[in-house]
């Protein structure tokens, strides 16, 4: 039987490489792997892009935080975004954004609303401050409303068609 004996040079570099494979800063610690991909082009202002699946999921991980998301908005009271359109087609209130405030609201819902749009519900790329929804129903009725039944809201700073 022949017996193999690690290198220093490999056992050093494998040391390195393990040593370098720590968190990158405080705001990551809390996002997994596949949790956030940090985008933007400015150095103020970098977006954690994710999926709704993740969203739905882990709410908690991105409350307070930039994040980028592509869902299906939909202009009504408030301007509406859903993860999908089967979502949208099957009024899943609770798996919906509201897009009430930011830079980007007045011109997403010009085009939403916009007679030359053909589909229910146009796909969008947002990116904005994600706020879960914290509030809780006291009642089958009583202080049940379709904002305390919503995820959450999302801060508008901009969007992509």
């Amino acid at each position: 039987m022949k017996r193999y004996r690690a290198s220093p040079l490999l056992l050093t570099a494998a040391l390195v490489l393990v040593a370098g494979c720590g968190v990158a800063d405080h705001d990551d610690a809390a996002l997994r792997d596949g949790d956030c991909w940090h985008v933007g082009n400015r150095a103020d202002c970098i977006y954690c892009a994710t999926t709704y699946t993740q969203l739905l999921a882990h709410p908690e991980r991105y409350d307070g935080r930039r994040i980028q998301i592509q869902g299906r908005a939909v202009a009504k009271d408030v301007i509406e975004l859903y993860p999908s359109l089967d979502s949208f087609e099957g009024n899943e209130i609770q798996a919906s954004l509201s897009l009430r405030s930011g830079n980007g609201v007045p011109e997403l819902r010009a085009y939403l609303l916009s007679p030359t749009r053909v589909d229910s519900a146009s796909r969008v790329v947002v990116m904005g401050v994600f706020h879960l929804n914290r509030t809780v129903p006291v009642g089958k009725k009583q202080g049940v409303t379709v904002e305390t039944i919503r995820l959450g809201s999302l801060e508008l700073d901009g969007f992509k068609l």
